[in-house]
């Protein structure tokens, strides 16, 4: 059976979060009419920072989300989709005008300058991802609202601080860093092997809110909008996801970690640089 024919059990209004969407078009409309640009923005960041955000909403605001729930690789595509590639693409096509004059003040320069230093994102994410992802923890997140938002902003704020030194979204920044950060890349890409090697290799399920009915319908409740309970989906909703073994999705997961990490790492870096970001000049 077709993964994507379990959310055939949802309406529309379930499977699409309207809220999520209101959110990026409010953040849309501030790129665009409200934030000062700087004589180095192109259109090429324009697209950047729009694309961005599509991806995004995709991530957390199309069905997606909810299949995130039902199904473990659904989850870690999402996570690849928010923090591999949406937030990079948001940070390079960031106006940067606003950042640039705080970076006059002496507090928030010694701050940007801190953002700058591989081993703070590199530590800071990797420590919260893999504490996000511990059974105790990614079960309870999981299957409560306010701690599952909460948990994915912080994941965001990690990845911003994952990706600055790559894509520094300050000027002066950009001129300053010229040191190749190909063992950033390396070292970034061989902290998931852990993680990943433990799924592929594991022959037990780590996360009980894809296989424990109760967890798992708490799990689904947090994407329901207001006014639609679970006495409106269907009633054999858990026996169509009985094909969907929570250890074969473990292993899909790492699959899906290893490879989106490797290709994005190695082809949206290198040649980003390779290039000198003649790609935002269009």
């Amino acid at each position: 059976m077709d993964m994507f024919n379990v959310l055939s059990n949802f309406s529309y209004h379930v499977l699409w979060n309207f809220g999520v969407l209101f959110l990026v078009l409010l953040a849309i409309v501030l790129y665009l009419f409200l934030l000062p640009a700087s004589k180095e923005h192109t259109k090429g960041h324009t697209y950047f920072f729009l694309l961005g955000a599509i991806v995004f909403f995709i991530a957390l605001g199309s069905p997606l989300n909810m299949l995130g729930r039902l199904i473990f690789r659904a989850h870690m595509i999402q996570m690849v989709l928010i923090l591999f590639i949406s937030i990079p693409l948001l940070l390079i096509g960031f106006k940067t005008k606003v950042l640039d004059c705080l970076y006059l003040v002496p507090f928030w320069q010694k701050l940007f300058h801190s953002f700058s230093k591989p081993l703070v994102g590199m530590i800071t994410f990797h420590l919260l991802w893999n504490i996000y992802h511990l059974p105790i923890v990614f079960n309870f997140v999981r299957s409560h609202y306010i701690w599952n938002y909460v948990s994915i902003f912080t994941l965001c704020i990690a990845a911003f601080l994952l990706w600055w030194p790559i894509f520094p979204p300050i000027q002066k920044l950009k001129e300053e860093n010229k040191k190749p950060l190909g063992f950033y890349v390396i070292g970034n890409v061989c902290l998931f092997l852990p993680m990943a090697a433990v799924y592929l290799f594991s022959s037990t399920s780590f996360y009980s809110i894809y296989s424990d009915p109760d967890l798992l319908i708490s799990a689904v409740a947090l994407c329901l909008p207001i006014g639609v309970s679970m006495d409106s989906l269907p009633a054999n909703l858990l026996e169509r996801l009985l094909p969907y073994s929570p250890v074969h999705e473990q292993k899909y997961g790492a699959i899906v970690l290893l490879i989106s990490v490797a290709v994005i790492y190695l082809t949206l870096i290198f040649q980003y640089n390779k290039n000198k970001r003649q790609i935002l000049s269009m």
